[in-house]
């Protein structure tokens, strides 16, 4: 089993294309949670933060503790937009996890020969 992600983030409250931008500009990432039922949440992280766990294998099926003021979501990342020329993470979106079965890809790595 591999390690729960801790990550922080901050709520946000302006949206559209202007406040995305000034966040980038700003060493941000524009990300949304949504899911089980909930209201969706949109917040922003730190930019060199989620590029670190972005850029290790299997970050799309890893578990990570959100904390967003004070408080702490259980979340799987769905999504994650990348700048087409620089491979810098312009947007995330998490869902939250819900205490049930969930379904998922989990990408599978062959190591080593094929024995003949």
């Amino acid at each position: 089993m591999s390690e729960i992600l801790e990550l922080e983030a901050e709520s946000r409250t302006e949206f559209g294309t202007g406040a995305a931008r000034a966040l980038r500009r700003a060493g941000r990432v524009p990300a949304i949670i949504y899911g089980a039922g909930k209201t969706p949440v949109s917040i922003s992280l730190e930019e060199k933060e989620i590029t670190k766990y972005y850029r290790k294998p299997a970050f799309i099926s890893q578990l990570i503790n959100l904390t967003i003021d004070k408080k702490k979501y259980k979340v799987l990342p769905k999504a994650v937009d990348l700048h087409p020329v620089t491979d810098i993470v312009r947007h995330v979106d998490f869902v939250f996890l819900e205490e049930k079965t969930q379904k998922m890809e989990v990408p599978v790595v062959y190591e080593g020969k094929k024995e003949l």
